[in-house]
Parts: C-alpha cells; structure tokens; sequence
C-alpha cells in the first residue's frame, strides 16, 4: 500500500470516518502542511494518515509506504510539495512520531531512535488545544502540568490493537494554563521515555545544533546546521519568518540562502546547509538575526 493518505485529503473528500471535516477551513484539510503552518494542522495531517494507514490494514497487506518522507521542490511549481512527516530540512513533523510510535518497543537499534517512546503533540501555547495528544508505544501514560498530575491513560481499545498497535492518548486539560507538560510513559511499573514541552516567551538567544545524527562530518560533505531560537530560560520558541544570517569560517560555505536577510525560521528553527571542504580543521559556524537584541550563536564543526 502506498501513496496514501495524502492525494484523497488534497481532493476534500478528507477520508472516511471525519465527520467534521467540512468545518474545518480548506486549506486545513489537506495532509500537504509545511512544519510552519502551526500546531492544528499538523495534527490534522497526523489524523489524515492515522486514518488511511488503519484503513489500509483492513485489507491485509504486505506491505505499507507513505508516500514521501521529506518535502520537497517540484520543478514546475515555486513552492514546496509539503506532504512529508519532515520537512525539507529534515524537521520531523507530527506525524513523524505517529509513525515511530507505531513500532514495537522491543525493537531497538543503533541506526535509528528506536525502543520505547512518548512524544507530547503541543507547542502548549496560548494557541495550541486543551485536548492534547500523546504517541507513545509504551503500556501507560502520566501526563503533568507543572509536575502536577493531570491524568494517567492506557491505550484506547477503540481502535483495535490488530489494526493500530499503539493507538495516540488524548488528555484533556479543559483550558490552556502556561508552564511545563511532562508525558512519562511505563512498561508494566519501569518508566521507559519521558518527553517535555514549555510555554516560552520573547526569543532572546540563538542556540546551534549541527545535524549528523551520529555520522562524522567528512571532507566534502553537506550535512545540516539548526539555528534554534530560545528564550531566555533556553525553552524553544517556535515563530517563524525570522531571518538569520549564517557566518562560515574556514573551509566550508553555506549551500541555501534563501534571500539577503538570511534562512528564515520555521518553527522557530532556521536550517543551513554547509558544505566542507577538505580542510575540516579550522570550520567555525555563527548564526545571528540582524538588527536585534537576540544573541548570536557559534560553534566549531
């Protein structure tokens, strides 16, 4: 089965049991949603494919592929095609986790993130949904605010476990209230993963993170360099459309500028791509946004 999931959302027929659909507004329908477009419509794209990837195993088969990983350029076209569960820089969407929650946490790997996990799908804004959603592959979930417990959840057995292994929690806080979410999550009485979430205020500083993913950084290679933007507790901030100019030193350039200003954010995170050279000795990376109190960052490659 592949292909799924994407092209009958993008033509409004939004699937088979969303009853509500035609109240949401047109362009929230669809599964092609870039990491920017904010918290509910990514969640409606993790809904999309959660629904045609439990239809599709109703019918037996051997076999299961999304249709793209990242999104992409197109050619004919200006913009990106947004039907990833990661974005062009490699960001994980929402449905990323939806997906990684579905293998078993017995599973486990040096390659890949692997074993149990629990992910809270919430930037627990002033913008986000009191309802929220959990993925995890684990037996049992406690969900806090501000390390007071708002409920504990096991699996829904609306969705059958032969159909959906690990089917998302949904904890409902009834109102937004500032602080801190924490998803612990057990396999029988053993905490297996725990995942967090803060409320952030105004960004005040630039934090670098250089995306190998447990590869070395080789002469001549092209690996990707995130420019988070944090507040002034280090908690992620997500705007987006903020422009930072990227800096190399030494042998290396940056592959992507989108226009004069900089690499604009998505999500709060502004994604270079630097290609070395041959001499990996000296590389130094600087990310700052101009004509503004927000510190810079540096970091040697």
């Amino acid at each position: 089965m592949s292909e799924y999931g994407d092209w009958e959302y993008y033509r409004y027929n939004a699937g088979h049991n969303q009853a509500n659909w035609y109240k949401l507004p047109e362009e929230a329908r669809f599964s092609r949603q870039l990491i920017s477009a904010g918290e509910q419509r990514l969640l409606q794209q993790s809904t999309n494919l959660q629904e045609a990837y439990v239809d599709n195993s109703k019918h037996r088969p051997v076999a299961d592929s999304y249709w793209v990983m990242f999104d992409y350029n197109r050619g004919k076209f200006t913009n990106l095609e947004s039907s990833g569960i990661a974005s062009i820089d490699r960001l994980p969407k929402y449905s990323y986790y939806f997906y990684q929650s579905q293998r078993s946490p017995q599973v486990k790997s040096t390659k890949f993130k692997s074993g149990p996990m629990v992910y809270i799908a919430s930037d627990w804004n002033q913008h986000s949904a009191p309802k929220v959603r959990v993925f995890t592959n684990s037996e049992r979930v406690e969900l806090y605010l501000n390390n007071k417990l708002v409920a504990t959840q096991v699996p829904s057995r609306q969705v059958s476990s032969k159909v959906l292994p690990h089917p998302p929690m949904t904890f409902d806080l009834a109102k937004f209230e500032p602080g801190t979410l924490t998803a612990k999550a057990y396999i029988k009485d053993r905490l297996v993963a725990e995942h967090q979430v803060s409320t952030a205020s105004k960004a005040s500083a630039l934090q670098l993170k250089i995306a190998s993913h447990g590869v070395t950084v080789a002469s001549n290679d092209t690996v990707f360099v995130h420019a988070q933007l944090i507040d002034n507790k280090g908690r992620p901030v997500t705007d987006n459309d903020v422009a930072v100019q990227f800096t190399i030193g030494g042998d290396a350039y940056v592959v992507n500028p989108e226009n004069s200003q900089g690499v604009l954010t998505t999500k709060g995170i502004a994604s270079a791509l630097i290609r070395t050279g041959k001499n990996l000795s000296n590389i130094s990376i600087e990310a700052r946004v101009v004509d503004s109190s927000i510190s810079p960052a540096k970091i040697a490659l």
